[in-house]
């Protein structure tokens, strides 16, 4: 393990990772919309040449608001097949970043449909297909990312009777999109000795000395950032990350609409 280790850690400091790719540069991501047909919105993520990684799916159901003018976000992840206590502890360490990096900067109130009164509940399902999927943080944020992209919500008008005080929900024709002009996407940066490295592989990620994962939106602004792993940072090294990270968030947004994603910088 520590002679692998080793191996990895040297051809980092040479810009040389064992799959032929500089530290700067990720793997093709291939994501596509509408997987499934019984979902209002889907998405899936493949790394080329490698089984599919992550799939998301979305529903929507009316309920009663926590909020009085808002609807409700509900985010599950799920490691795919037989799980140990360790996955399932880090499953939820994984949901708890995306919450905050991402899913609190969700536009809530375009999910009210009569305020403190009917709203929709937006159910957000991840499954990770892959035991040994890595980068997961970022890559689950693009596949939530391009699934509320799918989502197709019926056209609705919530109604008070001014008398009775009932309410009703008539459904118009057509269905609407939600808007995530706003919502982030992560990005993560790994320090692995001095030098920064993206996209980490599953063996890679066991060398990192520490993770950074920034929330990002389209405008370039940080609206966030987590780190994980013990090793220290010295202030330059988190400047140097962010700036990492902004770049590769725009290669991402610029990207993201063709279904086919892969950075390299210089």
């Amino acid at each position: 393990m520590q002679s692998e280790k080793k191996f990895i850690t040297d051809g980092i400091k040479q810009n040389c990772r064992c799959d032929g790719r500089g530290i700067l540069s990720s793997r093709r991501i291939k994501i596509e919309k509408g997987v499934c047909t019984l979902s209002p919105g889907s998405a899936q993520l493949n790394i080329e040449l490698s089984s599919p990684h992550i799939i998301c799916g979305c529903k929507l159901e009316i309920g009663v608001p926590e909020v009085e003018d808002e609807g409700i976000v509900n985010l599950s992840i799920e490691l795919a097949g037989k799980s140990l206590m360790t996955d399932k502890e880090r499953m939820a360490e994984v949901k708890s970043l995306i919450e905050m990096l991402m899913l609190n900067y969700f536009n809530k109130k375009q999910l009210c449909i009569i305020p403190g009164r009917k709203c929709w509940k937006l159910f957000i399902d991840v499954e990770i297909l892959d035991k040994d999927a890595s980068n997961l943080i970022e890559h689950i944020s693009l596949t939530i990312t391009s699934a509320l992209e799918d989502v197709k919500v019926l056209a609705t008008e919530g109604i008070v009777n001014k008398n009775t005080k009932e309410e009703y929900i008539e459904i118009l024709d057509g269905t609407v999109r939600i808007n995530i002009d706003e919502l982030p996407i992560i990005t993560t940066v790994a320090q692995i000795n001095t030098s920064s490295v993206l996209d980490l592989t599953a063996e890679e990620e066991g060398c990192a000395d520490s993770l950074l994962h920034f929330s990002i939106d389209k405008n370039g602004t940080i609206k966030g950032i987590i780190k994980e792993n013990p090793g220290r940072l010295a202030v330059d090294q988190v400047l140097s990350a962010a700036n990492i990270a902004k770049e590769v968030a725009a290669h991402i947004f610029s990207d993201l609409g063709t279904g086919s994603i892969k950075y390299k910088l210089s």
